[in-house]
């Protein structure tokens, strides 16, 4: 019993120590707050409210943003000529077929030592791109 009555002495001490370090101008009571703001005996106090209305309310800064994107021709009613159309189509395949066996040819010959068919390749391979070279070259004199 002597315990209660020297700890209820110590919190009244301490609560007239609060009262002339903080005088409080209306007429609530002093409380002891804990570090997280909330009393010992739970009182009203906004420290105590609950945590959905203390979620800050963001706005989407993505709504204020307009942006406009970039105006681009459209060139599907442009056509070239269809005889041009042709012979780029030529060179494209003419300069796939090169690059495939100058690549292949080159690594069947240093990589495994295939000598008959990566050099077989590799001359089919300078042979399509002589003559994609040479068709390029015709057509841009044209």
């Amino acid at each position: 019993m002597a315990e209660g009555v020297q700890h209820g002495h110590v919190r009244k001490t301490r609560l007239n120590r609060l009262r002339t370090l903080f005088p409080f101008t209306d007429e609530r009571r002093a409380t002891v707050f804990d570090r997280f703001g909330h009393d010992d005996e739970g009182s009203e106090d906004p420290g105590d409210a609950p945590e959905a209305d203390m979620i800050p309310t963001v706005e989407d800064p993505s709504e204020r943003l307009r942006v406009e994107g970039p105006s681009v021709r459209d060139y599907s009613e442009v056509d070239a000529d269809p005889e041009l159309q042709k012979e780029f189509w030529a060179q494209v395949l003419l300069f796939n077929i090169a690059l495939f066996c100058l690549s292949l040819g080159i690594m069947l010959v240093v990589f495994r030592g295939q000598w008959t068919f990566g050099g077989g390749l590799l001359a089919i391979g300078l042979f399509a791109f002589g003559r994609g070279y040479r068709r390029y070259r015709s057509v841009q004199k044209d």
